[in-house]
């Protein structure tokens, strides 16, 4: 019977045994898991924020493309307008100019 208990308490020794070391394990394992677990779902959030990043991106390129064109087109109106504006400045300097001359103006000619 001495044999049998000894038999036993190697037995019961071995699952104690087994269980202390499954329970030391498990923890981090435990840990280990949790922060896969939460690695993959800041992966898919982060993941998920660059595809918004890249469709805002690329809607404010659009915009901006946009508005460059808006405004390339009002530099080339006002540059016309001031153009108009300065060719009529001269041809009206060139007749006030003609207007004032003394060959024209007959206040300024001398009659003997």
């Amino acid at each position: 019977m001495n044999g049998l208990n000894i038999s036993i308490f190697n037995s019961l020794y071995t699952v104690a045994d087994f269980v202390y070391n499954l329970a030391i394990l498990s923890i981090p394992i435990a840990v280990s898991i949790y922060s896969g677990y939460e690695v993959a779902l800041n992966n898919r959030s982060l993941t998920q924020k660059l595809s918004e990043v890249e469709t805002l991106s690329i809607e404010k390129q659009t915009i901006l493309a946009d508005q460059n064109e808006t405004l390339e087109r009002q530099v080339t109106e006002r540059t016309a307008a001031l153009k108009a504006s300065q060719a009529q400045l001269i041809q009206s300097e060139k007749l006030a100019s003609l207007v004032n001359s003394p060959l024209v103006s007959p206040t300024r000619s001398k009659t003997p």
